[in-house]
């Protein structure tokens, strides 16, 4: 289909009658430029293991590719700025992304349930990771977060059963990371605990005044966690189903906030008004 954009003509691809193993999307069509992939454009498509994106192509549709089941394989073009909510969403098949250095947001679940999704290259220009966006990656197994990146959504690694290092590059100036955890020095949050770490004790280090929202979920490894005095406020879902957790004392002075911060911990003994 065609779209015409203040004057310049420009084509939009909506989807496809055909499609082909590499699929390899047009710079131009007639003589026009191709400039976006419609929201939706090859959603559910079964064919595809091989995606070529042109350098013409500035705009991707949320949803563009999810549940392409067979998708194995992406060479982004170099105008892509944002890779929107669930763009590559549960693609089942696919191994490895690199990302050009043009590359500035990753949008929410954009690929979430990636679940064989081994290695990402979020390279240099990554400024934003979404909410969720890498949840459920199964077979992730460490990420990498440049200087560059200042903006990590909630739950952006969660359910990742295999990643057991976050490392943020030396001089991020509002991540860090400690022993593969990652941390907000500006909020003293202690943000994700991944939960492939084979360890079953982990003690928070001192001065961290949060543990945020889903920063343990699932963590079933862990049979202890020591928190610091200095705590003050547990987000919601802290702790959701880390069910082997049984010895952790909270700080006095700690909030408790949200209803599902304990949810599927079974063995810990909690402070009489925390328990529901």
């Amino acid at each position: 289909g065609g779209g015409e954009g203040g004057g310049l003509r420009t084509v939009t691809i909506t989807g496809v009658l055909w499609s082909f193993e590499k699929m390899v999307i047009p710079a131009e069509l007639d003589g026009l430029p191709v400039t976006t992939i419609q929201e939706r454009a090859f959603e559910q498509n079964k064919t595809i293991r091989e995606l070529v994106i042109p350098d013409s192509v500035n705009t991707i549709g949320e949803r563009a590719f999810s549940f392409c089941s067979r998708l194995a394989k992406i060479t982004f073009g170099a105008s892509i700025k944002v890779i929107p909510e669930r763009a590559f969403y549960e693609c089942s098949a696919l191994r490895e992304i690199i990302f050009p250095d043009t590359v500035r947001v990753i949008g929410k679940n954009a690929f979430s349930d990636c679940k064989a999704l081994a290695r990402v290259m979020l390279g240099g220009g990554v400024q934003e990771i979404g909410e969720s966006a890498f949840s459920g990656c199964d077979s992730l197994e460490r990420i990498s977060i440049s200087i560059q990146i200042t903006e990590i959504g909630v739950n952006a690694f969660a359910s990742c059963k295999k990643l057991s290092v976050i490392f943020v590059e030396y001089g991020n100036p509002r991540y860090a990371s400690l022993n593969g955890v990652l941390f907000d020095k500006k909020d003293r949050t202690l943000v994700r605990y991944p939960e492939g770490i084979k360890q079953s004790r982990y003690t928070v280090p001192g001065g961290i005044t949060r543990i945020g929202v889903g920063a343990f979920s699932f963590c079933a490894r862990l049979t202890e966690i020591t928190l610091p005095e200095t705590l003050l406020v547990i987000e919601d879902y802290a702790f959701y189903f880390c069910t082997n957790l049984y010895v952790m004392d909270i700080p006095e002075a700690a909030v408790i906030s949200g209803d599902h911060t304990f949810t599927g911990v079974r063995n810990l003994t909690l402070p009489g008004e925390i328990i529901e």
